[in-house]
């Protein structure tokens, strides 16, 4: 069983949500298990009703259930291909589908928990995230010095990031720069990005590497690492990356999935049960790290 856990609002902390509010005082929370947690009625304040959009009042008290009895540990997946090693680094190939890092109420296999099993021993560290459905090269650092370099490499930008995306349709353009601020989306879908005039810099490079006849296969190289950017840069030119749920479709379609309600035609309207985006290559510091198309994308832009 987990561990009751109070929290007493204070004065500095008022306005702030509550799924920031917990992910940041419970260890090994996210906001992802900050909300489920709000939605299933295991915080509780002494004053109303919460959910995972309130925003707490001062000296409101918040009293946090221990988790049920957790379910047996699920089976351990096959670790992912090793790219690369290092006696600083070690590359792999994730697979669509696999987190990076364990999340939620319940035990998940993670890359980075794979990797450590693999590597006993070592302190092992990701480098950056790529979203569940994205596949493609990963770093990890081994050791901490290795991840204080890697780490500031990313912020200063030095490393430089290739991903192929499958999108929909045949874009008239070989090449094609989008240089589109991004910020918080207005419309009822709270993790949406949009182009905004006052959101920060985003700048990417297109180039088309295959038509096929309702597909293509385009290779893109992000400048900046703007949360979204390749899918809603690629969504505004009229190319939406394929199987994307939340960009190049209505809002709808994604609170319905959210919500687990039906959706009418959803197949259809996805075209793929993933969104089809893959890190390609990592170059940095005279290094380049590749990983091979997946099978489902290959499979598909032979379909055409």
């Amino acid at each position: 069983m987990g561990v009751h856990r109070s929290f007493r609002v204070s004065r500095s902390a008022e306005g702030t949500p509550a799924d920031h509010f917990l992910s940041s005082r419970l260890p090994g929370w996210s906001l992802k298990r900050a909300r489920w947690a709000l939605r299933m009625g295991r915080v509780i304040s002494d004053r109303r009703p919460l959910d995972e959009h309130s925003l707490l009042v001062e000296g409101e008290t918040l009293e946090v259930l221990p988790d049920p009895e957790p379910r047996a540990r699920p089976p351990r997946p096959a670790s992912p291909p090793l790219l690369y090693a290092s006696d600083d680094l070690l590359a792999y190939d994730k697979p669509p589908g696999l987190l990076m890092h364990p999340v939620g109420a319940e035990f998940q296999w993670g890359l980075i928990n794979l990797a450590r099993e693999d590597h006993p021993g070592e302190d092992l560290h990701l480098g950056h995230r790529l979203d569940r459905d994205t596949s493609g090269v990963c770093l990890i650092a081994r050791g901490p010095t290795s991840n204080v370099a890697l780490k500031a490499a990313f912020k200063a930008r030095e490393v430089q990031k290739t991903y192929w995306a499958l999108v929909r349709g045949r874009p008239d353009w070989d090449t094609f720069e989008v240089d589109a601020a991004i910020g918080p989306d207005d419309g009822p879908v709270r993790l949406k990005m949009a182009l905004r005039k006052d959101g920060q810099a985003a700048q990417t490079r297109f180039r088309v590497v295959h038509r096929a006849r309702t597909v293509s296969l385009v290779s893109c190289r992000p400048r900046t690492g703007r949360t979204h950017q390749l899918r809603l840069h690629l969504a505004s030119l009229g190319h939406a990356i394929l199987g994307d749920r939340l960009y190049g479709q209505p809002p709808e379609l994604f609170l319905a999935l959210w919500e687990g309600r039906a959706y009418p035609g959803l197949r259809a309207a996805l075209g793929h049960p993933r969104h089809c985006l893959h890190a390609r290559a990592i170059h940095w510091n005279g290094l380049t790290v590749r990983a091979p198309m997946p099978p489902d994308m290959v499979r598909r832009l032979r379909r055409g």
